[in-house]
């Protein structure tokens, strides 16, 4: 009899598609996959979010929320320490949770993800299907093979919600990556995708660059990324969102630059292809 897995989303665009991939890959390992879709709405959650993908799409079947409410108070007994022992000894056949970002394979008959899983290599291998399905989201992912490659460089800044918990990357990282494409590719114009919705005053990376395309509602997160996909170089934030959209980029030979550390506060560090440029971020 197969094992169950159901796969938690969580977090925005970004990381449920990130979540939809690793959910694939359990598929493709002999699970029977269902998603749940209700754990963006939970109340313990700090920044609660929308479900931006059609789960079918992907080929996937969404749990009930009685079935999700059922999971929810095992997982409370889960964290009892009574309860806790036995969970996680391998006399435990039933049920399973499994946390964070790397996978650990003692599996149970049923088992239950609920993290980011970014540590996996499960993108890269699964970047086919993530854009076949998200093409059936919305006909502009379509546009990530077809449309003309852009030149310039796409500079991801993410601010809002990231400075609330000081892991917005400062400056430097950005000067820094512009001055490295300069040098080494002689590229200097560049273009802007933040989720600032105004640009903000006095900041020279700002003023500098060619376009800002602003998170002002003029458009939503699937043509974004749309957009994002199709340039060849890279200067990627801390995010799921443009660590996918550089993934997901067609265009031959890019270029990719990241920060690290990923985050200050953190250990964390998502799945980085063996070709990407490191950029000091502290």
């Amino acid at each position: 009899m197969k094992k169950i897995a159901i796969v938690d989303l969580l977090g925005g665009f970004g990381n449920q598609v990130i979540q939809i991939s690793f959910a694939k890959y359990l598929q493709d390992s002999g699970f029977v996959v269902r998603i749940n879709p209700h754990q963006l709405k939970n109340k313990e959650i700090e920044k609660k979010r929308n479900l931006e993908l059609n789960i079918e799409s992907f080929g996937f079947k969404s749990i009930s929320y009685l079935t999700y409410l059922i999971f929810e108070m095992i997982k409370k007994l889960f964290y009892i320490r009574l309860f806790n022992r036995f969970f996680n000894s391998r006399y435990n056949p039933i049920f399973k949770i499994f946390e964070g970002q790397h996978l650990k394979k003692d599996f149970s008959f049923i088992n239950r993800f609920t993290g980011y899983w970014q540590s996996e290599d499960h993108i890269i291998n699964n970047q086919n299907f993530i854009r076949e399905s998200l093409s059936k989201n919305n006909k502009n992912l379509n546009q990530i093979e077809k449309n003309e490659l852009n030149e310039n460089i796409m500079v991801h800044i993410r601010r809002t919600d990231y400075t609330d918990i000081s892991e917005e990357i400062n400056d430097e990282y950005y000067l820094e990556a512009l001055k490295f494409t300069k040098s080494n590719f002689e590229i200097e114009k560049y273009d802007i995708f933040t989720d600032l919705n105004t640009i903000p005053h006095n900041d020279k990376i700002f003023e500098n660059a060619n376009n800002v395309y602003l998170n002002d509602g003029s458009e939503n997160a699937f043509n974004t990324f749309s957009k994002m996909a199709n340039y060849r170089y890279f200067i990627i934030a801390n995010s799921s969102f443009s660590y996918l959209a550089s993934i997901m980029s067609m265009m031959n030979s890019k270029v990719v630059l990241y920060p690290s550390p990923w985050f200050k506060n953190s250990n964390f560090e998502p799945f980085i292809p063996k070709d990407w440029v490191r950029i000091d971020s502290l």
